[in-house]
């Protein structure tokens, strides 16, 4: 096709100017194809023999008659190529001789010389090339010695660009730019080289001394599936933050598992924007970060930055997974303090967010328009703004939050958090020691809420201690303790919500009364003290004479998101009576145990069932393991590492307890990933 030579320069420096980042083309290489054409001057070779998957690839050539070679681009059928642009250059040895060659897009500028050694060239499609294997270039040619004359043979080998380096470019407006993997080798007489493109596992050194100097360099050559992982220590400067996943589903995690040791360190000021990860229209991917720890975000109110989100950012169309990570000190001018979303998905599970800030309006630790948010296990500590939603503010979104902790936030309104037209379930969460200045610790606004065995205690807000709804459908409360808040009532509202087997108690502007009176009486309700183990240090456990206990068992209460954790033992149901007849001992195999737990116990009665319980430090039953124990008094059981609302356990210390038997039936043990 003929074009202006204008509009050809424009579009290869469109491709020169990309964004590299790791996009579609992620992990894709260049392999060189040995066909089985005949060569014949004047015929175009682009696809002379098509390539189904990079296995097919012929490397070498045992022949110094003329033949034809392809230069293919490689991705993984995981990807969804848009190929819109190549360059590259060839390096090849003295004895080899080119008859010919074609470029197999639309336009190509190559530099002066081709296909001289040494040299590059550029190759543009006017349409998207979407196969795994997508033919860019053919050569033609021969070695001139004969390969049994040579001590060790000749090759033709692909390589970077000599002024641009190598990359793939795909049809955006700016294009993304990924960089191109590995090139491969086409051998006469000796054996080639054909990188197929791979899921791989990198390891980086925060001294650059890894597979890559950097996080971002690993990043921008990793196919679909790779796994990067950082060594414990402190990840600074450019290619160590402002990280962002784009088209790639890959894993970012330390190797320690623990995100205390191992931290993206954004050094990010007013005048110098950086944060650690942003992610971007990757059309629900879903990248995986893991046991790192992020710090020392800012981002402000200029272009790129606008969504705010200081250590973690997402936009519409994104979906981010991030385990048992750490988001602390980080800022943002606009919102969400720690993280940001602009719409999306993110899942967050054993992560803390903590002592983030924002100098806008929205969420002081996340903040979240039209997003879809699934928090498990995690943990909202320490952050604050002066507008609403000290921890979180969410518009528009859709959230599960399950086994969750909210304590000491503090905002104008809003203490912990701030939702408007969001639907939302809480379970298992608590809010304690948050404060709210002029308005609630939980601020509801025209959102359908569920709070489910939740606990709110000790928070300090003006309008309401613990839930407001200022407009909108009041939320239905069942099974959950609001206790010890002050100055406000518990619940201000308009409308009366639905509300059952919940004990409202203590708190300084009234329990029962407002919208809430009269719903006594009803539901199996109560007003009495929930006799926390420790309310001034923010023990939320139950003692075992709690009203809010109500079961034999009395591990597993029935109100409030905690267990019992102080008070006189009761004796707990067994499946076996005569199971608590010999002393028993219980050990764990491997101490500490990563991602599964073996257990051993011995000294019970044989064919007894009896149950093992796995608490956490703060005294949280976390996991019950049924075990049948076998000849000679002795069982083996494992724990997979999950609490018994499916989620992943973070890394940390716990106890094993063996429910109801004398002897030493309880060991300690530690958890890590």
């Amino acid at each position: 096709m003929s074009m202006p030579r204008t509009l050809v320069i424009s579009i290869f420096l469109l491709l020169a100017a990309g964004r590299t980042v790791a996009g579609p083309h992620s992990g894709g290489t260049l392999v060189i194809h040995a066909t089985p054409a005949v060569y014949s001057v004047g015929q175009d070779y682009c696809g002379a023999d098509s390539l189904a998957d990079c296995a097919s690839v012929v490397s070498t050539i045992d022949s110094t008659d003329v033949r034809v070679w392809s230069v293919y681009a490689m991705f993984t059928g995981e990807q969804q190529p848009d190929l819109r642009g190549v360059e590259f250059g060839i390096i090849y040895d003295a004895d080899i001789v080119l008859l010919g060659h074609g470029a197999c897009g639309d336009l190509e500028i190559a530099t002066p010389g081709w296909p001289q050694n040494g040299g590059g060239t550029q190759v543009v499609w006017a349409e998207g090339q979407s196969s795994q294997a997508t033919c860019v270039y053919w050569f033609a040619g021969y070695a001139y010695a004969e390969p049994t004359a040579r001590v060790a043979g000749s090759t033709f080998a692909v390589g970077p660009h000599p002024q641009f380096g190598g990359h793939f470019g795909d049809g955006s407006i700016v294009p993304i730019i990924d960089e191109i993997a590995d090139y491969g080798v086409l051998g006469f007489g000796v054996e080639g080289y054909a990188p197929c493109p791979m899921a791989r596992t990198f390891r980086i050194r925060a001294d650059g001394s890894g597979d890559y100097p950097t996080i971002k360099d690993a990043m921008d050559v990793a196919a679909p599936g790779s796994v990067i992982e950082l060594e414990d220590g402190v990840y600074r400067g450019d290619g160590n933050r402002d990280l962002d996943f784009n088209n790639t589903a890959m894993t970012l995690r330390s190797v320690s598992g623990n995100p205390e040791a191992c931290v993206i360190d954004c050094e990010g000021t007013v005048a110098d924007n950086h944060r650690g990860i942003f992610v971007d229209l990757n059309h629900d991917i879903g990248p995986v970060v893991e046991g790192i720890k992020i710090i020392n975000g800012h981002v402000g109110s200029n272009g790129h930055w606008s969504y705010g989100g200081g250590g973690i950012d997402l936009t519409v169309g994104s979906r981010l997974v991030v385990v048992n990570c750490i988001v602390e000190a980080c800022t943002s001018d606009i919102a969400g303090g720690g993280v940001g979303s602009g719409g999306g998905t993110i899942e967050m599970e054993g992560c803390i967010i903590r002592g983030n800030w924002t100098a806008g309006q929205s969420g002081g630790g996340l903040s979240a328009v039209d997003a879809r948010i699934r928090l498990r296990d995690c943990r909202f500590e320490g952050n604050f703004l002066t507008g609403s939603g000290g921890a979180i503010r969410l518009t528009g979104c859709d959230l599960e939050a399950i086994g969750c902790v909210f304590q000491n936030n503090r905002a104008i309104d809003g203490g912990a958090i701030t939702i408007r037209n969001t639907r939302a379930l809480f379970e298992g969460c608590t809010w304690a020691a948050n404060t709210s200045t002029n308005g609630a610790t939980f601020r509801i606004d025209d959102s359908p809420v569920v709070f489910d065995h939740v606990t709110f205690a000790s928070n300090q807000a003006a309008r309401a201690a613990a839930i407001h709804v200022g407009s909108g459908q009041a939320p239905e409360i069942r099974g959950s303790i609001l206790a010890f808040g002050e100055p406000g009532p518990a619940v201000l509202c308009s409308d009366a919500p639905v509300i059952a087997a919940t004990d409202i108690y203590g708190n300084a502007g009234g329990d029962w009364v407002g919208c809430l009176e009269g719903l006594l009486e009803t539901g199996r309700n109560l007003h009495a003290d929930p006799l926390f183990c420790g309310l001034d240090g923010l023990d939320l456990s139950l003692d075992s004479r709690s009203p809010c206990v109500r079961r034999a068992d009395f591990v597993d209460p029935v109100i409030g998101a905690w267990p019992v954790g102080c008070g006189p033992t009761w004796a707990p149901l067994l499946r076996s009576e005569s199971a608590m007849s010999n002393p028993a001992l219980v050990t764990v195999t491997h101490n500490p145990s990563r991602n599964s737990v073996q257990f051993h116990g011995e000294g019970l009665v044989e064919g007894s069932s009896v149950t093992l319980d796995i608490y956490d430090l703060s005294g949280r039953t976390i996991g019950e393991l049924p075990v049948q124990v076998g000849q000679s008094g002795r069982f083996d059981v494992i724990w997979n590492g999950r609490t018994m609302r499916g989620s992943r356990a973070p890394a940390g210390m716990y106890f094993g307890v063996l429910r109801g038997v004398s002897g030493r039936a309880t060991v300690q043990f530690t958890f890590v990933r």
